[in-house]
């Protein structure tokens, strides 16, 4: 009886880890992928609305180059608590990829959604960042955001749809939302 506890313990740690990006302990890309498909039919079927939201960190490359990879690592780790903690808990949160992030907030329009990134930009750039080191950064984020069914109507058309707000505050300058 002891092994097969153990092995279903071992099994439920696997089945974590194939969900959970181990560095910030939000989704992964694979999970934020079907539940991407998931939120999609829902809220096509009860034509109801989403937004998604693509962050990425801005200059994050001067970070590791600046001070080393542990202190991107440490960046990475302390946005993905700050992003858990501002958003709902219907609210899918995921590291997307490197220093870019992914949000699907169900049953939310256009403006709602821009005020929520909104936010959470103001809340990353007031955060000092801790470094491995002792020392604190500041950290700016650019987002871009995308609803369905106004700015597209596939799933994969409103994430290209926001990854192309994205790149435009980008852009723009950066520290913004578009």
């Amino acid at each position: 009886a002891a092994g097969v506890l153990a092995n279903a313990r071992l099994h439920a740690q696997v089945e974590e880890e194939a969900r959970v990006d181990v560095l910030t302990g939000l989704l992964n890309r694979r999970s934020f992928d079907r539940r991407l498909a998931a939120e999609h039919r829902r809220a096509g079927r009860f034509s109801k609305p989403y937004a998604l939201a693509l962050l990425d960190i801005d200059h994050f490359k001067r970070v590791n180059d600046g001070y080393g990879h542990p202190a991107g690592d440490a960046v990475l780790a302390q946005l993905g608590q700050i992003l858990a903690r501002q958003f709902r808990e219907v609210d899918v949160v995921a590291r997307y990829g490197g220093e870019e992030f992914a949000i699907i907030l169900p049953e939310i329009g256009g403006h709602t959604a821009r005020d929520v990134a909104e936010r959470v930009r103001r809340a990353v750039a007031a955060t000092p960042f801790a470094l491995p080191d002792g020392r604190e950064i500041g950290v700016t984020i650019s987002i871009g955001v995308s609803c369905y069914p106004d700015s597209a109507a596939s799933p994969e058309a409103v994430v290209r749809t926001a990854d192309q707000a994205l790149y435009t505050a980008k852009q723009a300058g950066r520290n913004r939302v578009m």
